[in-house]
């Protein structure tokens, strides 16, 4: 399986956070997870996260369109889906998933990660990323159309007309 193009994180940043969890800090087609899960991972964090931005009003981009245009909210997106998918690679392990007895106690790297990720996603949402919005905004008030076709007016009035205004000498 490979990275899909909408996709920020890598996998080697996933093992440098959470590698630890396999033998030799790689992930291979031996390992739990594999290396072809961790990159499933990446991609469904990646949708999450792009599903956030379109909520949010950004344009989703390729994540080569994105390092290109805007390296600084590429490192970021990278960053936090690496930290997406640490979070799902933690989560397959039993014994690093669910401790008993630290239900809510916030302790713990996967406790951590999780409180990273879900900040990252709050801060898509307040639209705090140097990312271009949507067109569709950029859209609406335009003149031309797709085609530079020059749009026709939703409504229109007489040049000699100002409804609401009054003129001074009624008064």
């Amino acid at each position: 399986m490979a990275i899909g193009a909408y996709t920020y994180g890598t996998e080697a940043r996933v093992e440098a956070l959470v590698g630890d969890v396999v033998a030799g800090r790689n992930f291979t087609t031996l390992t739990i997870p594999t290396s072809a899960q961790v990159e499933g991972f990446l991609d469904d964090i990646a949708e999450e996260i792009n599903a956030v931005l379109v909520g949010a009003d950004y344009t989703v981009e390729t994540a080569a369109l994105v390092l290109t245009n805007y390296p600084r909210t590429s490192a970021y997106l990278t960053m936090l889906n690496s930290i997406g998918a640490s979070v799902l690679v933690l989560q397959t392990m039993p014994s690093v998933a669910f401790t008993v007895g630290e239900e809510g106690q916030g302790g713990g790297r996967l406790q951590m990660l999780q409180a990273r990720y879900k900040a990252g996603l709050k801060m898509i949402e307040q639209r705090k990323l140097s990312l271009s919005r949507s067109a569709i905004r950029v859209k609406a008030n335009q003149r031309l159309d797709d085609n530079g076709n020059e749009k026709k007016p939703l409504f229109t009035r007489e040049d000699d007309f100002y409804g609401g205004v009054r003129d001074l000498a009624e008064t």
